[in-house]
């Protein structure tokens, strides 16, 4: 217990423990996380791959089209991919399949109802929150010409890893250090690793960490230094003064925001998060 600052209640420093931290500055990030801890982004694997394809398809006005998963994190993993990709001039079409129909996944009834309804045939399809065990599918896509990145946080399944441009999921790594990210988390770190390679002025990362945390949350992803720095940044701003309308409207409807921002304390700042999640998981279950 000498580790850890004295003034820590008993309590804390058993919680920690118990968590594997004892005590110095490991100890120190997790219980005041700073965005400025974050860790760089090409650490994980296969980013850089990531990185190259998608700014090949930017330099060459190539047609992109995202393919999600129907939970909240895939959900938000395709907002903010959207995001980023607009922001660098690109215009992404998007497909999340309906579960009653095309199940989970990256299906072959996914992939013929996605390329019908897309406006122009992709060249590249990114799949978010899937993908990681779809060796045939990828296979299939390949054989139209379109190539796939992956952004997943699931296992590979028995055939090993699809033959991709790339696959960004630490669970398909030998000792990764990030397989607790969720694939918000993922598609977080390759929009950080899209902006080290090119800044953009107009594009403001952190306004998009509501989607993020929520995923974070929602998923029950292990809580390390990179997930409580992204749910703690926006504990002030999402179910307080987030910008997005859909969970400012899951916000005020469960009564957990006052009206001004301001008048809320802060513990209950805190809290709001969890709320927003129960709701939003309340909503997803049926």
């Amino acid at each position: 217990m000498k580790a850890f600052p004295a003034e820590l209640p008993l309590l804390v420093k058993q919680l920690l423990l118990q968590r594997g931290f004892t005590g110095g500055m490991e100890t120190e990030l997790f219980l005041d996380p700073r965005l400025s801890h974050l860790s760089d982004p090409f650490l994980m694997g296969e980013m850089r791959a990531a990185v190259d394809r998608i700014f090949r398809a930017v330099d060459e006005g190539e047609t992109v089209c995202i393919y999600g998963d129907y939970d909240v994190d895939g959900v938000t993993s395709v907002a903010l991919l959207r995001a980023i990709l607009m922001a660098y001039d690109l215009d992404p079409q998007y497909f999340i399949p309906v579960r009653s129909r095309e199940g989970y996944g990256l299906s072959e009834a996914g992939i013929k109802r996605c390329l019908c309804e897309c406006a122009d045939p992709p060249s590249l399809l990114i799949t978010v929150d899937c993908g990681s065990s779809c060796v045939k599918e990828v296979d299939m896509l390949n054989s139209l010409g379109i190539d796939v990145i992956i952004l997943d946080h699931h296992e590979a399944g028995p055939l090993g890893r699809p033959d991709a441009a790339a696959v960004v999921n630490a669970k398909i790594e030998e000792n990764s250090p990030y397989t607790y990210l969720c694939s918000a988390g993922v598609v977080f770190k390759l929009a950080h690793a899209l902006l080290k390679e090119r800044k953009l002025k107009t594009f403001d990362l952190k306004l998009y960490l509501d989607l993020v945390a929520v995923a974070t949350v929602v998923a029950i992803t292990t809580v390390v230094v990179d997930t409580v720095a992204t749910v703690t940044a926006m504990t002030e701003t999402v179910a307080v003064v987030t910008s997005n309308a859909s969970l400012r409207r899951i916000a005020v409807t469960s009564k957990i925001v006052a009206t001004n921002a301001h008048t809320v304390p802060q513990a209950k700042r805190k809290t709001a998060l969890l709320s927003v999640t129960r709701v939003i998981n309340n909503e997803n279950a049926l």
